[in-house]
C-alpha cells in the first residue's frame, strides 16, 4: 500500500499544480498569453471536493499580474504611436511652412505679389 499511496500522491500533485505561469511564453502578458494561461490553470483540490481558497487567491494574483503586464505593454505601444504621430505632424507642418503651403493657400486668401 505504501508504494501505491506515494504514486497516487505524486500523480495528484502533478495534476493539481499550475501549468503555465504569468508571462511564461513571451514574458509580456499578451492577450494570447493570458488566454493560454486561463485554459491551462488548475487549482489544488481539497479532500472533500472543491478547491483550496489560498490556491484560488494565488491564481487570481497571478492573473492580475498578467493583466497589469498587458496594460503596461499597451500603454507603451500607445505612447509610442502618439509620439510617432506628433513627429510626423511636426514634420508636415515644417514642410508646409518652408514650402509656403500655409493656411493662406488653403483658405483661398492668397495675396498677389
Amino acid at each position: 500500500m505504501g508504494r501505491n499511496t506515494s504514486d497516487t500522491r505524486e500523480k495528484n500533485h502533478r495534476a493539481n499544480r499550475v501549468r503555465g505561469t504569468p508571462g511564461s511564453s513571451s514574458g509580456q502578458g499578451s492577450r494570447e498569453d493570458i488566454e493560454k494561461w486561463l485554459n491551462q490553470v488548475r487549482f489544488k483540490k481539497t479532500v472533500f471536493g472543491g478547491v483550496q481558497e489560498s490556491d484560488v487567491w494565488k491564481k487570481i494574483a497571478e492573473l492580475n499580474t498578467m493583466y497589469e503586464q498587458a496594460l503596461t505593454a499597451e500603454r507603451v505601444r500607445y505612447d509610442t504611436l502618439l509620439k510617432e504621430r506628433a513627429e510626423v505632424m511636426a514634420q508636415e507642418m515644417y514642410r508646409q511652412m518652408v514650402s509656403g503651403d500655409g493656411e493662406q493657400e488653403r483658405s483661398g486668401d492668397v495675396e498677389s505679389k
